[in-house]
């Protein structure tokens, strides 16, 4: 650009000479000179005003064409806006592809301006926090996010951590805010839904709980049984036959307690397939009805048993029977004296179906969800009471799971509870293919 300025001046100067020549050939210098300064400055008027009529069309035109330094300033102009605008086009499309990654992202992404007011938020957060557009635009964060602790952590100075609250559309939903600050004095806020999370943390802190509790109350007793037997004479022996016969029944808890542990254990940490043998449904639940009768034998319940006799099914027996089990004992436990228990074993074109229905105390709605979860239960003296682990629900569950079946339950309290288990039709196995398969080996 500087030589661009010296050659302009040597171009004037050099018609300022000949200008002072022709003036000196016609006698008239001064005239000679003010024509050629006037001839600049209308040249240069000229070339103003094309620059300012270029710029008004808008940058998509070329460049005027002229000569000197406005015609170096107009390629250069030109140039430059060529840079800015590729350097518009690569800030545009940084711009969309994080628009497109953020909305792409589970978490909610708010950017807020110095004072606190919404600027931009993705869909995430939408969902997240319930922000509408256009009207929470310009909104202040603290004005639509109402929770005091949410409140207290954006007014910290230093905000080194998260916070966790409710949602504000739900209140069974837990998430996580975090502050970060960034730029000119802007601040980014990450929002992310974390009640899974919570629901675990809160299983296992329930299950510490509930297995410290299970564990403690009969070794309690054992240790009292044991402390009177040390300190007192053998006199009474029923009483002591009475104390024997109570250890046993909690030492029988512990045990079940721990088999139900490992069994547990076992079904959700196994990675490989379950087991395809082919089990004969019909013995299964055959077997499982004398042991039902047995266990009820004192309490008198009458069962009821629809089997169909040529519907086996493809799976591990040993978790089958399991899972079986525990829904009968479930319905044996929580039904009164004498109280009807139906079984069946059926088909249809969709599954095929296991279903227990008894005649027991039924369980509220609100707590069908969490059934499954180990050591959940209704009524927590009853449960205890019944002998229950806890579990058998929870191995109800992961036995169907690794069968990709699925277990349904309905249930109206005072009337009793309906528990379907319903596998798939690719496990479905019918006697009559497996009795000719091996007429024909």
């Amino acid at each position: 650009m500087k030589n661009d300025w010296l050659n302009e001046i040597g171009r004037i100067i050099w018609l300022v000479l000949a200008a002072i020549i022709v003036g000196l050939i016609i006698d008239k210098v001064l005239l000679s000179i003010s024509l050629i300064m006037l001839f600049l400055l209308i040249w240069y008027l000229y070339n103003l005003r094309t620059l300012v009529i270029w710029f008004e069309k808008g940058k998509k035109y070329s460049p005027p064409t002229s000569i000197g330094i406005f015609g170096d300033l107009f390629n250069n102009l030109y140039r430059l806006q060529k840079q800015q605008r590729r350097r518009n086009k690569r800030l545009v499309n940084l711009i969309s592809r994080f628009k497109e990654s953020t909305k792409a992202m589970p978490d909610g992404i708010i950017i807020l301006q110095q004072n606190g007011e919404i600027e931009w938020w993705n869909s995430a957060a939408v969902k997240l926090i319930n922000l509408n557009y256009p009207d929470d635009l310009g909104q202040r964060i603290t004005n639509l996010l109402r929770h005091p602790s949410f409140i207290r952590y954006y007014n910290l100075s230093e905000k080194l951590t998260n916070i966790k609250i409710s949602s504000p559309i739900d209140d069974q939903k837990t998430i996580t805010i975090r502050i970060i600050p960034y730029g000119n004095k802007q601040q980014l806020v990450m929002v992310r839904d974390v009640t899974l999370m919570q629901r675990v943390e809160d299983m296992q802190r329930d299950f510490i709980a509930n297995i410290s509790h299970e564990l403690r109350t009969p070794i309690t007793v054992m240790s009292g049984f044991l402390e009177e037997f040390e300190q007192t004479e053998p006199e009474d022996k029923e009483q002591w036959q009475h104390y024997i016969h109570l250890m046993q029944d909690q030492s029988s808890r512990m045990r079940n307690l721990v088999e139900d542990l490992m069994t547990l254990s076992r079904l959700e940490h196994e990675n490989n397939e379950p087991r395809r043998d082919i089990v004969l449904m019909p013995f299964i639940i055959h077997s499982l009805k004398e042991e039902a009768e047995l266990f009820s034998a004192k309490r008198q319940h009458q069962f009821m048993f629809e089997v169909d006799n040529n519907l086996y099914l493809n799976g591990d027996v040993k978790a089958i029977d399991s899972a079986f089990s525990n829904i009968i004992f479930n319905a044996i436990n929580y039904s009164p004296d004498g109280s009807v228990i139906n079984v069946k074993w059926f088909k249809d074109e969709s599954g095929a179906y296991f279903s227990v229905k008894d005649q027991g105390i039924g369980i509220p709605t609100q707590h069908i969800p969490r059934l499954t979860e180990r050591f959940y239960r209704v009524d927590v003296a009853r449960s205890r009471d019944s002998g229950g682990s806890g579990l058998g629900l929870a191995i109800v569950n992961n036995v169907l799971v690794r069968h990709n079946a699925t277990l349904k339950i309905e249930s109206v309290v005072g009337q009793g509870s309906l528990f379907i288990c319903k596998f798939p039709t690719e496990l479905i196995i019918l006697k009559d293919d497996v009795l000719s398969s091996n007429s024909t080996i």
